[in-house]
C-alpha cells in the first residue's frame, strides 16, 4: 500500500513527499502521526523543511507547518522549494531573466538568496538582489539596487533604498504588503494592482512620473 506521508533527510533537512491525491484533512492527520511517532528522533533539532509531491497553498502550508510543531520538537528554520515542476519553472525564468537586466548587469553584481523567506527573514544588500523563491508574509528584501524574486512576493520589498528611483523590482507573482522603490511605495489593498497566478508571469515594477508601475514584462 502506498504511504500518504513519507520523509527523507538530507543535510540540515527534510524532504516531506505527500500524496496528491488523498483529501487534505486526512494528510494533515497523517503527517500530525508521523511526526508524533518520529519526535524523539527529531528532538530540538532546526531544519530546513520541504513539502514534495502536492501543490499547496499558503494556507495548507501553514497548516502543515503548525500541525509539524506541534507534533514534535522540531524547528522549522525555513520552508524550501525542492519540487520538480517549480525547480524547473525558476530556471526557465532564471534563464529569461539572464538574456535581460541579469546579462546586463553581470551576476557578479547580485547578492543572490537561493531560499524562499518567511517570516521575520531579512535579506539585505548594497547591490542588486535575487531570491530563488518566495518572500512570504513577514519577510523583507532590501537592497540598494534592484530586486528579483523568481518566486511570489507576499511579504515587502524595498529597492533603491540609496533614494535612486531609476531601480527596478521583478517578480513572478504580486500579492505584497509592501513594494517600494526610494521614496515611491505601494501598499496591499490602497489601489495597488497586484496579482496572483499559480504559474506566474513576470512582474515588472518600476517608478514614472512620481508613482510606481506594475507591469507584466514577460507572459508565461
Amino acid at each position: 500500500m502506498t504511504e500518504n506521508v513519507t520523509l527523507k533527510s538530507y543535510k540540515n533537512g527534510l524532504r516531506v513527499k505527500l500524496n496528491p491525491d488523498v483529501p487534505f484533512d486526512l494528510l494533515l492527520a497523517q503527517v500530525s502521526d508521523k511526526f508524533t511517532k518520529a519526535s524523539s528522533f527529531f528532538k530540538n533539532a532546526s531544519v530546513a523543511l520541504s513539502f514534495e509531491g502536492r501543490l499547496l497553498t499558503e494556507e495548507e502550508t501553514d497548516q502543515l507547518v503548525d500541525i509539524i510543531k506541534k507534533s514534535c520538537n522540531l524547528d522549522v528554520s525555513c520552508i524550501v522549494c525542492l519540487d520538480d515542476e517549480l525547480e524547473e519553472y525558476y530556471a526557465q525564468l532564471l534563464t529569461r531573466l539572464s538574456v535581460s537586466a541579469i546579462e546586463m548587469e553581470g551576476l557578479s553584481s547580485f547578492r543572490i538568496c537561493d531560499q524562499t523567506l518567511n517570516d521575520g527573514d531579512t535579506f539585505r544588500s548594497s547591490g542588486n538582489v535575487l531570491v530563488i523563491g518566495d518572500v512570504n508574509k513577514g519577510a523583507v528584501v532590501t537592497a540598494n539596487g534592484d530586486v528579483y524574486v523568481l518566486g511570489t512576493v507576499y511579504g515587502s520589498v524595498f529597492a533603491g533604498i540609496d533614494k535612486n528611483r531609476d531601480h527596478h523590482i521583478y517578480a513572478g507573482g504580486l500579492q505584497a504588503e509592501i513594494i517600494k522603490i526610494a521614496d515611491l511605495k505601494l501598499e496591499k489593498n490602497k489601489n495597488a494592482k497586484f496579482g496572483l497566478l499559480k504559474k506566474p508571469r513576470l512582474y515588472h515594477v518600476y517608478a514614472a512620473d512620481n508613482e510606481l508601475i506594475t507591469e507584466a514584462a514577460i507572459e508565461h
